[in-house]
């Protein structure tokens, strides 16, 4: 005999043959408790949804009772989640993220769209670096449209589960239970000054020459553990930086010295940039910074997946001679040589290796930013 289904308000109940019951949880019920979830306020959470309070606490209510568990409590001020409650928001987040994907994806396969895809990415990289990824695509999908968009840090998420982005790119690591990561390149971290700093004649500069001056960062170390990377380099080199942060956000991370006696790290190449304005100076020694790539868990896109398997493939060779794979941030690991860990996810490579006889390496040693 086959399975009986009824549908209920908020959950459709499958009774197998074996006579137990097994809810599926809607969607758009599920969709409204993320939203009181996140805000943790009914009010604002109807309003985000462009429904009434009392619909929003209706369906609260209808999914207590059929799943049988306590969602929310009441605090002195508020609500807050139960345990049940928390475990159903980390499980009900990529189901409604590959809910509405699952809409975009068939809407654009039918009307032959398929083979499109928005990148977003931060400041901290450079239009050449999302050029070289995305050129490889070019003989995969030579018709493709493909969109980049901007974002802060912090909006990067936000992005990719609203569908404006179907992958993200940054250079902080991302752990959130909603999204899978990839690392997907490394590009030599240089300096940059502003023209008139007493440096920006040098042709390199050795980090130890960097510890009287003052570091601009674009993040506080504290919310960016690329931030706290860089900071990790300058204390390998036996010093802690002197640091501030920029009052600038969203813009490319060379143009935030302008009129400023500090330096900053960025992987733009050497040279005058914004109308001779600042000068990117290479480091004497590689210093490696990782690209991580980030998408929504349990959704498809054969174009997004390209693009992260023909990065992953260039990023191979590196990985091999660094043992970077699967590393935490703050983890410390002693691989075989020649490579070893520092603080802050910082590996140093010896110079003897392919790695470090390559141009950018000055026979120096390499120091990689494992995402």
């Amino acid at each position: 005999m086959g399975a009986t289904i009824f549908r209920r308000r908020s959950v459709s109940c499958e009774v197998s043959e074996d006579g137990v019951n097994e809810y599926v949880l809607d969607p758009h019920r599920l969709a409204q408790f993320v939203a009181v979830a996140e805000h943790l306020n009914i009010t604002r959470a109807a309003a985000d949804l462009h429904l009434t309070q009392q619909a929003v606490s209706s369906t609260i209510k209808v999914l207590e009772r059929e799943l049988k568990v306590t969602l929310l409590k009441r605090t002195g001020r508020g609500i807050a989640l139960t345990p049940a409650g928390a475990r159903l928001l980390a499980g009900a987040r990529p189901l409604v993220d590959a809910s509405k994907s699952l809409v975009r994806a068939t809407r654009a396969a039918a009307r032959d769209t398929d083979e499109e895809l928005a990148i977003g990415y931060t400041s901290a990289i450079t239009p050449d670096e999302i050029f070289d990824m995305i050129s490889r695509l070019r003989k995969h999908y030579p018709n493709a449209a493909i969109t980049t968009r901007q974002y802060l840090g912090d909006e990067i998420i936000e992005a990719l589960r609203s569908g404006t982005v179907g992958i993200g790119l940054q250079r902080d690591t991302t752990h959130t239970d909603d999204v899978d990561t990839a690392m997907m390149s490394f590009t030599p971290l240089r300096i940059a000054v502003s023209s008139s700093h007493r440096l920006a004649h040098r042709p390199s500069i050795a980090l130890s020459e960097l510890a009287a001056e003052t570091l601009m960062l674009g993040e506080s170390s504290g919310s960016s553990t690329y931030s706290e990377f860089l900071l990790s380099i300058c204390r390998g080199a036996g010093f802690e930086p002197t640091t501030t942060i920029s009052n600038f956000r969203g813009v490319e991370h060379s143009a935030i010295v302008i009129g400023t006696d500090c330096y900053t790290f960025v992987t733009a190449g050497s040279g005058t940039y914004h109308r001779g304005a600042t000068t990117v100076i290479p480091l004497a020694g590689t210093h490696l910074a990782a690209i991580q790539a980030v998408w929504l868990r349990h959704t498809t896109s054969r174009i997004r997946d390209t693009l992260v398997t023909d990065n992953q493939a260039i990023t191979a060779f590196t990985e091999r001679h660094i043992d970077v794979r699967g590393r935490e941030q703050s983890s410390l690991h002693e691989p075989s040589s020649p490579a070893h860990v520092m603080p802050g996810g910082r590996c140093e490579i010896d110079s003897r290796s392919e790695v470090g006889r390559s141009e950018e390496s000055h026979d120096a040693d390499v120091s990689v930013y494992c995402a």
